[in-house]
């Protein structure tokens, strides 16, 4: 038997016990493999503004006039941007491993390790995700954007949806800018964007009927 799905599409299952489990295909559903290939592409994205908080910092602690008068002290960020690219290669490594494959050639030259690193996992998601460890790298790489979306504060606005939640019936569903999900404040039920999409249609013909 499939094993339910370790992601967000199965979190009201897992609160309250309601309903059936959505399960894996073979690890992560469909809804939750196309998120993680978003989150991992992001994670592209978000390094570089984190980046230029580090030099940023590092910059205008060596400005003329400014600072008191000290050693400026490496700015956090900087260990995080270091740790994010170990944990990419791990997992690369991991993956050339199982497949037998050889280590990856020295990179740096055109683009920085972690964009070639993240390219590289991007092109072997369908089978990382299908391997023995898909649902420790999910888990993994949704961790890492999420703080690396509160450390950058990129993304960050949440928007109520006009149509009420199926379930419960109160106007609390929810989405955050860059998510594929929403969520209902009311009975935490989580919907993907499309599932919404299709219960605003059908609400839409509805009132294009009784009109």
């Amino acid at each position: 038997m499939t094993e339910p799905c370790p992601g967000i599409c199965n979190n009201t299952w897992r609160n309250t016990g309601e309903g059936e489990p959505r399960p894996g295909e073979p690890v992560w559903c469909p809804m939750d493999t196309a998120r993680i290939r978003r989150l991992l592409a992001e994670l592209d994205d978000l390094w570089p503004l984190l980046d230029f908080q580090t030099t940023g910092i590092r910059h205008q602690e060596h400005e003329p006039g400014r600072g008191n008068g000290n050693n400026p002290s490496p700015s956090p960020y900087a260990d995080d941007l270091d740790e994010l690219e170990r944990m990419l290669l791990a997992w690369e490594d991991a993956y050339r491993e199982r497949r037998g494959w050889p280590s990856p050639p020295r990179r740096g030259t055109f683009a920085v390790v972690t964009t070639t690193s993240i390219a590289w996992l991007t092109a072997h998601l369908s089978g990382v995700l299908t391997s023995p460890f898909a649902a420790d790298f999910g888990h993994e790489i949704a961790q890492w954007h999420r703080e690396m979306v509160s450390k950058t504060r990129a993304g960050t606005g949440r928007h109520i949806k006009a149509h009420p939640c199926p379930r419960c019936g109160l106007r609390l569903l929810s989405g955050a800018e860059g998510d594929d999900y929403v969520i209902c404040g009311g009975c935490n039920r989580h919907m993907s964007l499309s599932e919404y999409d299709e219960l605003a249609d059908t609400a839409a013909r509805k009132l294009e009927h009784a009109g």
